[in-house]
């Protein structure tokens, strides 16, 4: 579902990093951008306990499992990368 390629399997945006928080420290966190963490609208999150962020997300979650932390990455000849952007860190 992915738009970008990649030209290094060692980007930071394939790999998650996942750090566990308490809720109640979101409103003290930004990510690498600065911005706000938000509920994840896939696994909707409770507003309270242990929630799960990465530095250059935008959302938290509630389960570290969750599928939006997942990255399913499939290794192609640059030559049929056609139609997809390159990657704005790894991709030239």
């Amino acid at each position: 579902t992915g738009s970008k390629y990649h030209l290094s399997c060692d980007c930071t945006y394939l790999r998650v990093r996942i750090q566990a928080v308490n809720y109640e420290e979101l409103s003290d966190r930004r990510n690498q951008s600065g911005g706000k963490y938000r509920a994840c609208l896939k696994c909707r999150p409770v507003r309270g306990g242990m929630v799960y962020i990465t530095a250059d997300g935008g959302s938290y979650h509630g389960d570290a499992d969750c599928s939006a932390l997942k990255r399913t990455i499939y290794m192609i000849p640059l030559s049929e990368a056609a139609g997809y952007g390159a990657c704005g860190r790894c991709g030239g």
